[in-house]
């Protein structure tokens, strides 16, 4: 693994409120190529940031200011059709609780990990869920997702 590169069109949303925990991310991953596209520390920021850069995966926090991850997740998966398949998401979370990972799970979150996080386990789901991604040649249909709507309806959403 330690040769493999990212492809550098993969693009990553960080949400995170730790200013701290997104700069590690982004360090520990950059070797990878991963291409970071946009951060935010409030799950209201989030949907826009969506829209505008059209990330591959969002890494995301369980617990942000305004909106949880579980809220995040649910919404912008309305957000999407299956004409376009919405963003991977892998959840963080300080602490380690089953129940919290199950709902993510059922939300959509395709993985959900412990803080401290082990990088290179990270990236290596970030390249499992990009190769998926890219080997799928129709969008995914175990998603509740409808095509993305103009600004105004999305704000409207939050």
């Amino acid at each position: 693994m330690e040769n493999m590169k990212m492809e550098p069109r993969i693009k990553i949303l960080i949400a995170d409120e730790s200013e701290k925990f997104r700069v590690d991310l982004k360090e520990h991953l950059s070797k990878y190529g991963v291409e970071f596209v946009e951060e935010t520390s409030d799950g209201t920021d989030v949907y826009a940031k969506i829209m505008r850069t059209n990330p591959d995966v969002v890494l995301i926090d369980v617990w942000l200011p305004k909106l949880d991850a579980i809220q995040i997740i649910r919404k912008t998966n309305q957000l999407y059709n299956g004409a376009t398949p919405p963003p991977e998401f892998i959840v963080f979370s300080c602490c380690s609780n089953p129940i919290l990972f199950e709902e993510a799970t059922e939300a959509g979150a395709a993985y959900c990990m412990q803080k401290p996080i082990d990088y290179t386990v990270l990236y290596e789901r970030i390249h499992r869920l990009y190769k998926n991604r890219s080997n799928s040649t129709k969008p995914r249909t175990d998603r509740n997702t409808q095509f993305l709507p103009d600004r105004n309806a999305l704000e409207a959403q939050v």
